[in-house]
């Protein structure tokens, strides 16, 4: 006979750990609906495999099944519905389970947010913390039902059913995890999309070349003798951002038709070395390049012979960045030049769990660098001074959706008409943008990125002849998976331009190719 007085000592953890079973398949569920933009953008894309709706599916469904469990649990739980038989050795180790799995969960997470969270801003840093109350939840409603369990197997009573059905939470769990693996983990199946055919296409970097696992964030310039320097973050263990990074270039003294082989400029032990951003300095003729380490720590260097040798690198940390601020990245596009020889980098950095963008510049030559303006709701930026002298920047929205612009009217310390561009289709990613002045006298503007608002495909080059107010012009220079992007004007007589840019089939980053194109072949 079951010992009811005995029994009803575990109707409260019951009710407990079915709530929190209720929560936890709730807030699993809301996951792949209010992230899925967020995810998508990065780098769970229905348009790589068919198998991707199973990913959120899984996730949705587990969710779903999880709060049906926790309803299930909690009425049973308020009947005080005993188990058919006295909790045994089978229940006692189904326990054990339980409070291993949901422990070793919760510790993963915790070390998983303990590097995460340094990089996370708006929905990244909102997307770690619902994982962290949903697991939080699930954590807690398979130790208490686990604890339970083994209490009844030692005092030789009958468990609840309720808890026998919470203890079900882990089974669930792992299906979850075998498909959202299977599917992530799954052997590829889209075949690369062929480039225009009136262009020439080299391929610069490619995953496993010089024994790196991938290579991103391309910048490229021209140094003052013609040299095209074509920029890469080589990333050696993943193509994670947190993966050791080197700072590597290939060079090209024909305007882009034969390349160096590459060369690195700056590595660190297991550091990451990246954000790479140049700038020349036309007075002078130097290139002035700006890069972080390990997204925290900011250097300054430059090459005073079209980028063959560079200076051994200076700190200026304390000069460009304020206290309290995290993540820290310059670029990844080129610098400019204004009017009066300031030299002006494009910044962001993360302030307050708020991704933001602003610029840091130097009016000594590159000597020394300080803070300019900054722009709210942004990442990674890119600039132009216009005709009028004004400055405009081009700036990664924090959400899939347009582009962010602002404009700024006294040299880039503060900065106005903040809004989207609706012209400007944009899945959450770096730009570039180009100024190129023509003879007449007006200027025209080049602007490249995925030109998707939700997946990073469709590399498109875009041209403005309105200072930056509408974008009439545009060439589709790969239709694939494609991300980050470079343009530089090549040789200024003949407008010949140059594009370098992240593109794939299953990865928008496998490669790093090159291209070059008259500016008539946009503006016709």
């Amino acid at each position: 006979m079951t010992d009811t007085n005995k029994t009803n000592n575990l109707s409260i953890p019951a009710i407990a750990a079915s709530v929190l079973t209720i929560l936890g398949g709730l807030v699993l569920s809301i996951v792949p609906i209010r992230f899925k933009d967020y995810l998508v953008a990065y780098q769970l894309r229905p348009t790589v495999r068919p198998f991707y709706p199973l990913f959120y599916g899984a996730l949705f469904g587990a969710g779903v099944v999880l709060t049906v469990l926790g309803v299930i649990a909690l009425a049973l739980a308020i009947k005080n519905t005993p188990a058919k038989k006295v909790a045994g050795v089978p229940r006692a180790i189904l326990s054990g389970l339980n409070l291993l799995t949901g422990t070793g969960l919760m510790a993963a997470v915790i070390i998983v947010l303990k590097n995460a969270l340094y990089i996370s801003a708006d929905d990244m840093f909102l997307l770690f913390m619902t994982g962290l109350v949903m697991i939080a939840l699930l954590f807690a409603a398979m130790v208490i039902s686990a604890i339970a369990g083994i209490t009844a197997f030692i005092q030789k009573i009958t468990c609840l059913k309720s808890l026998s059905l919470v203890r079900l939470v882990p089974f669930v769990l792992a299906v979850m995890g075998i498909i959202v693996v299977g599917v992530i983990t799954g052997p590829p199946d889209a075949e690369r999309k062929p480039f225009p055919e009136d262009l020439e296409f080299i391929t610069l970097y490619a995953q496993g070349d010089a024994g790196y696992d991938t290579f991103k964030i391309p910048t490229m310039i021209v140094a003052p003798d013609g040299t095209v320097l074509a920029f890469a973050e080589a990333r050696t263990d993943s193509q994670e951002d947190w993966s050791k990074t080197d700072i590597v270039v290939r060079r090209s003294a024909d305007q882009g038709v034969t390349w160096s082989p590459l060369m690195v400029l700056f590595e660190d032990g297991n550091n990451v070395m990246g954000n790479a951003c140049p700038v020349v300095d036309e007075r002078t003729g130097f290139i002035h390049m700006l890069f972080t380490k390990n997204n925290d720590t900011a250097y300054q260097t430059h090459s005073e012979d079209n980028g063959l040798n560079w200076a051994e690198p200076v700190e200026i940390t304390d000069s460009v960045k304020l206290p309290g601020w995290t993540w820290y990245a310059f670029g990844p596009s080129h610098g400019i030049q204004l009017e009066d020889g300031t030299l002006m980098i494009p910044t962001d950095h993360v302030n307050k769990r708020k991704m933001k963008a602003h610029v840091v510049f130097s009016k000594d030559g590159g000597v020394t660098w300080q803070l300019g303006g900054i722009v709210p709701g942004g990442e990674e930026a890119t600039m132009a001074q216009l005709d009028d002298g004004s400055l405009y920047i081009n700036v990664r929205p924090i959400r899939a959706g347009s582009r962010l612009t602002a404009r700024s009217y006294d040299g880039g310390m503060t900065w106005t008409d903040i809004g989207h561009d609706a012209a400007l289709p944009d899945p959450m990613v770096q730009g570039c943008l180009l100024k190129v002045p023509r003879p007449e006298g007006k200027s025209v503007y080049l602007f490249t990125n995925p030109a998707d608002k939700l997946h990073r495909e469709m590399m498109t080059v875009r041209l403005s002849g309105d200072g930056c107010k509408t974008w009439p012009k545009a060439k589709i220079l790969y239709a694939g998976l494609a991300s980050y992007s470079a343009l530089t004007l090549i040789d200024a007589e003949t407008e010949l331009i140059g594009a370098y840019f992240e593109a794939g089939a299953n990865f928008y980053a496998e490669e790093m190719v090159f291209t070059r194109f008259p500016l008539s072949y946009v503006t016709e």
